[in-house]
């Protein structure tokens, strides 16, 4: 019994390195996060909202001719969220052009688009999601983009602003 406690260490001691090694590995992808050096734009079905951590502004429309560009700068916190949720994920894995596969489609669609930069790695992200699929990947995809959005329509200043009539019934 002894031999086979032995082995059970042993075998227990690779795999649990196995992971940790594999963890530093897919973390070491990613450069550290820096407020100065991580920026993204999410936009959500083309004109309703358009966040720009580049250049601190929030675009967000209000009719179909019209749109409203506030100054709106996103929290450190938040920027890091963002963030941390991107490597969750392992971003740099999907494809610019993202489209899970399915045998259901869903109508109308949302569009969304992410561009993100980390310190000189920049990358692009289309997502018109037509479907529920439940692939890991688009639930973790679909996931991030509702962070976001959740975030920006709790927001008091966002909140200020007057009503869209693009999407209401």
């Amino acid at each position: 019994m002894s031999k086979l406690k032995y082995l059970f260490v042993i075998i227990i001691t690779f795999v649990v390195s196995y992971f940790i090694n594999n963890l530093d590995f897919y973390r070491s992808k990613y450069p550290e996060f820096s407020k100065d050096k991580f920026n993204f734009q999410m936009k959500y079905n083309d004109i309703y909202y358009n966040l720009n951590t580049y250049n601190d502004t929030f675009t967000y429309g209000l009719s179909w001719d019209r749109d409203t560009i506030i100054s709106y700068k996103v929290s450190d916190k938040f920027k890091r969220e963002v963030y941390s949720k991107l490597v969750d994920i392992d971003i740099f894995r999907y494809p610019k052009n993202y489209a899970p596969t399915t045998t259901f489609r869903r109508l109308p669609a949302d569009y969304y688009y992410l561009k993100y930069s980390f310190d000189t790695i920049n990358y692009t992200i289309n997502w018109r999601e037509n479907t529920e699929s439940k692939n890991r990947d688009a639930v973790k995809l679909r996931n991030l983009f509702r962070f976001i959005i959740s975030n920006i329509e709790n927001d008091t200043i966002i909140n200020r602003l007057p009503q869209s009539q693009i999407f209401k019934l």
